[in-house]
């Protein structure tokens, strides 16, 4: 597991996208890339985990959806109710095993209201499946426990250098900053060092 945590700013979401779209090219059916992207919207666990079921199915081309699912689909469908989340948390394992590689991203749990990383740890101890690769992205840690104390930690924030880089590349191409600071070098470093301070890592 990946969990990259940053301030609110740093990027996460970005390099989520990337990270999907990356999987996505790469590890095709007969693999898996799925994604949840959390909002601020108090979405029901037992909805995210049946996205997922129909992310894979969508993956699968209706090839290796199992004869349970389907079942469980059309049991719901006529009863017009939603599974509990144990039991779509395992009809979700049941497809997952099929796939060669799975990988999981979740952005920004830290917005899913009144759940914390808890969430994606609980869906994991449910499905227990060894074979599966989850990148996860918040702010820093919300829990008072400490959950995937072996996951691979990282920190998003923006580096220094790119963010001159891209104050350099902005001021050349507005014309009046380019003439005031092509003559004034110190105007130039001032406003680059200032914009940076306050970015910090944003």
């Amino acid at each position: 597991m990946l969990w990259c945590t940053g301030i609110p700013g740093a990027g996460k979401t970005v390099q989520c996208s990337l990270v999907v779209n990356y999987l996505s090219e790469r590890f095709q059916y007969p693999n898996f890339v799925g994604y949840v992207y959390f909002d601020m919207k108090p979405y029901h666990p037992v909805d995210i985990v049946c996205s997922l079921i129909k992310q894979f199915v969508a993956s699968s081309g209706d090839l290796d959806v199992s004869v349970g699912l389907k079942a469980l689909y059309l049991a719901n469908r006529d009863q017009n109710k939603r599974p509990t989340l144990g039991h779509a948390a395992k009809m979700l394992a049941g497809e997952l095993r099929q796939a060669k590689r799975v990988f999981l991203v979740f952005d920004a749990v830290d917005e899913y209201p009144n759940h914390t990383e808890e969430f994606v740890y609980d869906l994991m101890v449910k499905m227990s499946i060894n074979h599966i690769n989850v990148f996860m992205t918040s702010r820093a840690p919300l829990s008072s426990q400490n959950f995937f104390e072996d996951a691979l930690k990282l920190e998003i924030r923006t580096r220094d250098e790119d963010m001159t880089a891209y104050i350099l590349d902005r001021l050349s191409t507005s014309t009046s900053l380019a003439r005031q600071t092509a003559r004034q070098t110190e105007l130039r470093d001032v406003v680059i060092k200032e914009i940076n301070e306050k970015a910090s890592g944003m």
